[in-house]
């Protein structure tokens, strides 16, 4: 009986101090603050990257090391999104890669965002082919003008073609000039590619040009590693 009275009582403490006469809300409300991007673009290639790397829409600092606002790419095919809150201390808005833990990985696609004032800013992006091989096209074989000496000049050296359309068949699964034991590109394998060796280790320094000193970024050549990995896919 005494409990019974114990928990009445507690019952009714609880439903006055509810009951007096204010609304309380049951969340909390954040509002959105900042600048708008509403982006079109048509995308292929965002399937093709493994676990630890995420397509993004993304805003950067001058930086440009880890965004400072990002929301992920859904799909391939057309996409329209909307990216609030952006605040002052963006000065580009990237269609790009990052890694696990926000840094800047490879861009496809840049605009300037420094001098935006206005609260909403359309995006029209084209098409863009967001391709993990795609961004070791262009970001390694034509950035780090490795075509100088592999296909743009009379004669590829090491008979190795490393122009866009030709280089992934002169890759994966060939075997190497200097060592044919060893496959240029071995799909899951990094560690015996010779592709990866070359730029990660001064192996090739006795054959006359150290390739290793083409890459300084550890950031690029993680995600070169890691194309291998995970099966070398075009």
């Amino acid at each position: 009986m005494k409990n019974y009275i114990l928990f009445l009582s507690l019952f009714m403490f609880v439903f006055a101090s509810c009951d007096d006469g204010r609304l309380y809300q049951d969340r909390l409300i954040v509002p959105e603050e900042g600048r708008v991007v509403k982006l079109h673009v048509n995308m292929s290639g965002v399937d093709t990257w493994p676990d630890g790397y995420t397509v993004v829409l993304a805003g950067f600092n001058d930086d440009k090391e880890y965004s400072l606002i990002a929301k992920s790419i859904p799909n391939n095919g057309d996409v329209d999104m909307v990216m609030a809150g952006i605040g002052e201390d963006v000065t580009s808005i990237e269609l790009c890669v990052t890694n696990r833990i926000r840094e800047h990985v490879y861009s496809f696609y840049t605009q300037d965002f420094s001098t935006v004032d206005a609260d909403t800013t359309r995006v029209d992006a084209g098409t863009i082919d967001a391709g993990m091989f795609n961004a070791i096209q262009q970001g390694i074989f034509i950035g780090k003008s490795c075509v100088g000496c592999h296909g743009t000049s009379t004669t590829a050296a090491a008979d190795l073609d490393l122009k866009e359309g030709v280089s992934y068949n002169d890759l994966v699964n060939r075997p190497s000039v200097i060592m044919p034991e060893w496959m240029r590109v071995n799909p899951g394998n990094s560690g015996e590619s010779m592709l990866y060796q070359i730029l990660s280790s001064p192996v090739s320094k006795e054959w006359g040009h150290d390739h290793s000193q083409e890459i300084e970024s550890s950031i690029t050549l993680d995600m070169l590693k890691d194309w291998i990995d995970s099966g070398a896919k075009e």
